[in-house]
């Protein structure tokens, strides 16, 4: 027997070089975004403001820190950008000379170890529980 079929072709090379096409278009769009464009801004923390961390105005300010406003919790919304994170519940925080009145004074510290180059992650669990839910 000559099996199921007697004239066989193939039937995807359309499909094929649509597939070439598009993943060329794809490559062309990620080079001229790169080129063009500024990938760091997908990956810096920005704050309350939102103010880009260690960019901009602020490239002495890399770290986002979460404000515990009168010790009683911390909020994901309420951050601001600081030069270091605080170590120790004393540790005064350093902000940009435009917030440093109404968000960095008078603001609880807590204790913080450094993340990702860019964030000042708490080392309380009952903080980072606030964060997350």
């Amino acid at each position: 027997s000559e099996g199921p079929l007697k004239k066989r072709s193939c039937t995807d090379l359309f499909c094929c070089l649509l597939f070439i096409v598009l993943w060329g278009g794809f490559g062309y769009i990620g080079e001229f975004a790169l080129v063009n464009g500024d990938p760091e801004r997908l990956i810096v923390p920005y704050d309350q403001k939102g103010n880009p961390c260690g960019l901009d105005n602020q490239t002495d300010f890399k770290f986002i820190f979460w404000l515990d406003e009168d010790d009683q919790g911390v909020d994901a919304t309420n951050t601001v950008c600081v030069t270091a994170c605080p170590e120790s519940n004393n540790d005064t925080i350093q902000c940009p000379p435009e917030y440093q009145e109404d968000l960095c004074d008078g603001n609880v510290t807590y204790k913080t170890s450094p993340f990702a180059g860019r964030i000042c992650l708490p080392r309380d669990d009952g903080l980072v529980d606030d964060l997350v839910n």
